[in-house]
């Protein structure tokens, strides 16, 4: 006879998921609005030009990140979850093997930034991004390690800390005029501090000292496992930055400049989506096993609300994409408000894909989200190598665009293995929304020509324009039945993760 689990010990460890999950999104959500901010002072100080260095660049963290961690600290989370009293081997092996990897990329880092044909601001650069890398992808183990054991407040308290002494010691250096050096040599140091930080929660919290290990059953069985989040993970990064360097190599670094500027105006929100994912897993999880009915509902209710959000967002950053730019950023890069307008349009399908992955993951999909992955990439390059020559960062952002359709619509396809999609519905649905954005977007324009407020040399008449067109769209919206007050309380209780008996 199974002992059943105490109705208090679940709630606890519920929880405890819960108090720990909102540790971690309210520092990610805090750090993604800093980060954006100080972006924006960033490439403000150091002009188009070294913005088109800057960007690709800071781009070589995450890529360089992942060939050295391999997704292995993904893989240490779930394996400790299991298997708490193998910590030690777990996590000495995987550094173990990160040294060997770290040391393999990094060398040849190093040597391509030492008799490669660079200035002398960008190679210094590259030096401390290769100390960057170094110092990052251990600090992800160590927290990968905490997390396993649902301990994040040190991984929040360590990201806002960090966070806090890059962008002060970042800010500083611009002040003083060392360029995007001294920003990487803040970021640096900001790297130093987590690492550091990371070391003192694994000896505080585990009364250990990380050491290596090279025991070879361990390192088969943790590459094999590691093997597809890594080839899931390189696609995304390929997918992300490709174009980027395509764009520098092909059309220069103003090219590039313009064009990571609308990127970054696009994505600037994405962490609202994936904060809504992280929630939604364990309800679908839950859902696919036992409660198919509610698995439909919940997906459908998903949709709905990213469509409600990302909708009305891309028409009003399309009908005052100038606007929008100038309240961020300096006349200089008035020019991205060109491909801005067309990414923009990509932002309902990029946050409606996140409760598609999110339903393929829970549904012991990934394969195919993976799959899904790979062709969009095929698509993202293909397109940029044809359009590029000819329309320049504007080619890179119609491919973008293309390929975030693709992305959308491939997962779309393979949800119909795992529930039944009410395309009808959704499509009417969509159809509306899209209908009470435009609206607001005719109502928004006249005031965003009309006016000419500007605060602090920002062009500040697209917080007006910003309040009219969310007035215009909520009227609109109940006035087209786009949405019922009841779906609202409906998506919330599955954010919650609330379930009828």
């Amino acid at each position: 006879m199974v002992k059943a689990v105490p109705t208090t010990d679940v709630n606890s460890g519920q929880s405890k998921i819960l108090r720990n999950t909102s540790y971690l999104t309210g520092a990610f959500v805090l750090q993604k609005l800093i980060s954006f901010v100080y972006y924006t002072v960033v490439v403000n100080s150091i002009g188009v030009t070294k913005t088109g260095e800057y960007g690709p660049l800071k781009s070589l963290i995450p890529i360089a990140l992942i060939l050295i961690d391999f997704s292995l600290s993904q893989v240490l989370t779930r394996e400790v979850a299991r298997r708490p009293g193998s910590v030690k081997s777990l996590l000495g092996n995987v550094l173990g093997i990160k040294l060997v990897f770290a040391v393999a990329v990094l060398a040849a880092f190093g040597f391509v930034t030492s008799f490669g044909n660079f200035s002398e601001d960008v190679q210094s650069s590259l030096y401390l991004v290769a100390l960057i890398v170094g110092f990052d992808t251990f600090t992800l183990s160590f927290f990968a390690i905490l997390r396993g054991l649902q301990n994040m407040k040190y991984e929040a308290g360590g990201m806002i800390l960090n966070q806090i002494l890059s962008v002060t010691v970042g800010y500083i250096t611009l002040k003083l005029g060392l360029g995007f050096q001294g920003v990487f040599f803040a970021t640096l140091l900001g790297s130093i501090l987590s690492f550091g930080w990371s070391v003192f929660a694994v000896r505080h919290y585990l009364k250990i000292w990380p050491r290596l290990l090279w025991e070879s059953k361990f390192i088969k069985e943790l590459l094999k496992m590691a093997l597809p989040f890594a080839i899931a993970a390189m696609l995304v990064k390929v997918y992300t930055y490709a174009d980027r360097y395509l764009l520098i190599v092909i059309k220069g670094r103003d090219a590039v400049a313009f064009y990571e500027v609308a990127h970054k105006l696009t994505f600037a929100l994405e962490f609202l989506p994936s904060a809504f994912a992280a929630g939604l897993y364990p309800a679908l999880s839950s859902y696919f096993v036992d409660a198919k009915e509610k698995l439909q509902q919940t997906f459908e209710r998903a949709l709905t609300y990213m469509m409600l959000i990302a909708v009305p967002l891309s028409i009003f950053i399309f009908v005052g994409a100038e606007e929008v730019l100038g309240l961020a950023f300096k006349p200089f890069f008035q020019p991205a408000a060109e491909p801005l307008r067309i990414l923009i349009l990509s932002l309902p399908v990029i946050f409606m894909n996140f409760p598609v992955g999110t339903l393929l993951n829970a549904a012991n999909r990934t394969r195919l989200n993976t799959v899904s992955m790979a062709i969009t990439v095929l698509v993202n390059i293909s397109l940029n190598a044809l359009l590029l020559q000819k329309f320049s960062y504007m080619g890179s952002a119609i491919a973008t665009l293309v390929s975030g359709v693709t992305l959308f619509s491939l997962g779309m396809y393979w949800t119909k293995g795992v529930t039944s999609v009410p395309w009808k519905s959704l499509g009417i649905r969509l159809a509306k929304v899209y209908a009470a954005s435009i609206v607001a977007g005719i109502a928004a324009y006249p005031v965003l020509q009309a006016f000419d407020w500007i605060v602090y040399s920002r062009h500040a008449e697209v917080v007006l324009a910003g309040i009219v067109f969310l007035c215009v769209y909520g009227v609109a919206l109940y006035f087209f039945r786009g949405i019922h007050p009841s779906e609202f309380v409906a998506v919330r209780n599955a954010f919650l993760h609330k379930r009828s008996a």
